[in-house]
C-alpha cells in the first residue's frame, strides 16, 4: 500500500523563499504544479493574508514576488477581496527543483503549504524506499527534510490514523472520563461501563488505538 508522508522542507534555496520571507504574514497554498518542462514547472498558488496581516500585505507580497529570482512569468489570475491566485514558473536559474525527483520516484503531491523558513508538504509515495530516496535527494541539495507523520495511503473516507470506529469511540470516552489524566480520574472499568463492553474489550480497544496513533506519529 502507498504511504502518505507529512514533512517540512526548509532551506534558503527553496522556491519562493524570498517572497515568503519578505511578507511572512501571507500564507501560501499551492494548488498544483504543471510541468511542460520538468525542470521549470508552473506553480499555481493562493496567497492569503494571515490574521495579523495589515491591509497592504497582499500588495507587499505582489512586490516581493516580482523580486523573487526563484520564479519568473508571474501572473495574477484572480484578485479577490481576501486572497489572490497566482501562476508562476520556476526560473531557469533556480537550481533546487524537486518536482522531477518526486515524479521520477512515483510520488504525487497532496498538499503544499507555507511554513516558517520553508514548506509544509503532504506527499503520497509508492513505498518507503521512494520516501528514503526523496529524503536523500533533499539532503544532498542542502534542503532540510523533517518528517512529521507517516501513514498508509487510505481512501478519503477512511481514518488516516488507521483507527476503527470502535477504537476512536474508546479513546473519546477515555479522554472525556479523565482516564489519561495525571493522576487518573477514571479506570478502565469506568471506560468499559460507559462503552457497555467488558473491561478486557475496553483495554484492547484503547491499547490498539494508542498503538495506531503512535505508529502514525513516529
Amino acid at each position: 500500500m502507498s504511504l502518505i508522508a507529512e514533512f517540512r522542507l526548509t532551506g534558503p534555496d527553496l522556491v519562493l523563499h524570498h517572497a515568503r520571507n519578505a511578507v511572512p504574514e501571507i500564507d501560501v497554498n499551492v494548488q498544483h504544479e504543471v510541468a511542460t518542462d520538468p525542470q521549470r514547472p508552473l506553480i499555481f498558488f493562493w496567497a492569503t493574508p494571515g490574521n495579523d496581516a495589515d491591509a497592504g500585505a497582499l500588495d507587499d507580497f505582489d512586490d516581493a514576488l516580482a523580486g523573487d529570482d526563484s520564479v519568473t512569468n508571474a501572473v495574477l489570475l484572480d484578485d479577490l477581496d481576501d486572497r489572490r491566485l497566482y501562476r508562476v514558473q520556476i526560473s531557469a536559474d533556480h537550481d533546487t527543483v524537486l518536482y522531477p525527483t518526486y515524479v521520477e520516484l512515483g510520488a504525487a503531491l497532496v498538499g503544499l503549504y507555507s511554513a516558517p523558513s520553508g514548506w509544509r508538504v503532504e506527499m503520497r509515495f509508492p513505498d518507503r524506499d521512494a520516501l528514503a530516496d526523496f529524503r536523500e535527494v533533499c539532503g544532498n541539495g542542502g534542503v532540510t527534510f523533517s518528517l512529521r507523520r507517516l501513514y498508509e495511503g487510505v481512501d478519503s473516507d477512511d481514518d488516516p490514523e488507521g483507527l476503527t470506529d470502535a477504537q476512536r469511540e474508546a479513546l473519546s470516552v477515555a479522554l472525556s472520563l479523565g482516564y489519561f489524566g495525571v493522576p487518573r480520574d477514571a479506570t478502565l472499568a469506568d471506560v468499559a461501563d460507559e462503552l457497555g463492553v467488558s473491561t478486557q474489550a475496553a483495554s484492547e480497544r484503547v491499547r490498539r488505538a494508542i498503538a495506531a496513533l503512535a505508529e502514525s506519529a513516529v
